[in-house]
């Protein structure tokens, strides 16, 4: 038997303040990770219904406790959140109350922050949601060689 990696999980994290699935996570200088929106399932009530959010929270190594620091201008889950020169750029994603009709909007925040600015970007060409995304580093052309 590999006694190299554990074959258990452990909990490395206090539990979210409420139940939600199809969230966005983003991974801050390896200290904070910021969760944004996701899905409620509100069963609460005569109204049981899926629910999107928009709050984010955001988990410290240091405190090891979740907060609800502030909202999104619009809930949205299955979105892409990206962390490039400290911003937060989340991207698509969808509405519980559309369902058939992805996002396409997107929006960036400076990250870490406790005061959320929120600034609108073009739109991507196409409605997406439930997919992934990466930042690359650019892409460097060789030098052209000069004919002898």
């Amino acid at each position: 038997m590999n006694t190299r990696y554990s074959r258990r999980w452990t909990y490395a994290a206090n539990y979210l303040p409420s139940p939600r699935t199809c969230v966005s996570l983003l991974n801050v200088n390896d200290t904070e990770l910021y969760c944004f929106g996701g899905i409620f399932y509100n069963c609460v009530g005569p109204t049981r219904k899926l629910l999107t959010i928009d709050d984010i929270l955001v988990y410290s190594d240091n405190k090891k406790v979740w907060r609800q620091v502030a909202c999104m201008p619009a809930p949205r889950h299955n979105a892409h959140v990206l962390h490039y020169k400290n911003q937060a750029y989340i991207i698509g994603g969808q509405d519980v109350e559309k369902p058939d009709h992805p996002l396409t909007s997107v929006i960036k925040t400076p990250v870490p922050t406790e005061k959320f600015s929120w600034g609108p970007l073009k739109d991507v060409p196409l409605p997406i949601s439930a997919y992934a995304a990466v930042v690359l580093p650019p892409i460097e052309e060789p030098p052209e060689s000069k004919a002898s």
